[in-house]
């Protein structure tokens, strides 16, 4: 119960952060009856592991953070990475689909649950042997693209630590660009950890790197729910490579304009260039 009580407290606090704002849809959208998310079962879950994640996003104001609520989903053969507020909205989606609601009905209901969350998804040792990542390059819109199972260069430190419960050990790595320490949990027999981290003898359960620019933390870990799988949208994304999608990412923050316009959207000109700092440096 008290791991419950926890989860929702979670939940509410990432609600508190995001504006109510009223949209409508366009007339010929307003009366369609709202469909189930497409997607396509891979695995069914046999534990949940919550992590906070926090990243400076603007490097010229290291003291403004931003922060998701992320949900690690590990299954028997692979594992899912991604934002736990979608995660809820695809099921209340899938709900009012068999209620037969109308768009128009549930389209403000359903914002608070975009608004301030990552359109992140990783996962691992899926297809067999590949990492998969489905991700936004900010207005250019959902890319999707696959890499081989990465294996890191973990190195063993001396010192310990205690994460929601449970004694961790110290590990270091450098990663494309970024220098990181990982806390695990031999206890807990998974090799895993929130986005791309793996490979260490238990579960990953924080890391930073050595800028204090990403963080991950576990703040809860629970058992899955009956019946609970691990799925992959079905979607029209943009399928790419990790360079080209990283490349598309860069351009459109440092140029947003183009891709605005494209959408019909014109942008003032003192807001050209938009903060980014990718995990990713290389």
């Amino acid at each position: 119960m008290r791991k419950k009580i926890i989860v929702y407290f979670l939940f509410s606090i990432c609600f508190s952060s995001f504006a109510q704002v009223q949209l409508s849809l366009p007339a010929n959208e307003a009366d369609r009856i709202i469909k189930a998310t497409k997607k396509d079962t891979i695995d069914i879950c046999k534990l949940r592991v919550h992590y906070r994640m926090e990243y400076i996003k603007n490097i010229e104001e290291p003291a403004k953070k931003t922060h998701y609520y992320m949900l690690l989903q590990i299954g028997k053969n692979s594992s899912k990475f991604s934002d736990f507020a979608r995660l809820t909205a695809d099921s209340l989606i899938e709900v009012y689909a068999k209620q037969k609601k109308r768009e128009a009905q549930c389209f403000n209901k359903m914002q608070p649950y975009f608004q301030g969350t990552s359109p992140l998804n990783v996962f691992k040792n899926y297809p067999t042997g590949k990492i998969t990542v489905i991700d936004r390059a900010s207005f250019a819109g959902y890319f999707k693209y696959s890499e081989d199972n990465i294996k890191l260069n973990w190195k063993m430190q001396q010192g310990t630590s205690k994460i929601c419960g449970y004694s961790c050990k110290k590990a270091t790595t450098s990663f494309r660009g970024r220098n990181y320490t990982a806390w695990y949990a031999p206890n807990l027999a998974y090799s895993d950890g929130p986005w791309k981290f793996s490979g260490l003898p238990g579960l990953i359960l924080k890391v930073t790197d050595d800028k204090n620019e990403y963080s991950f933390e576990c703040v809860v870990i629970e058992k899955a729910k009956p019946r609970e799988y691990l799925y992959i949208k079905n979607e029209d994304f943009f399928n790419t490579t990790r360079e080209k999608f990283n490349e598309t990412a860069k351009k459109v923050n440092g140029n947003p304009t183009p891709y605005l316009e494209m959408r019909g959207i014109k942008q003032p000109v003192q807001n050209k260039k938009r903060p980014y700092n990718p995990i990713e440096l290389q």
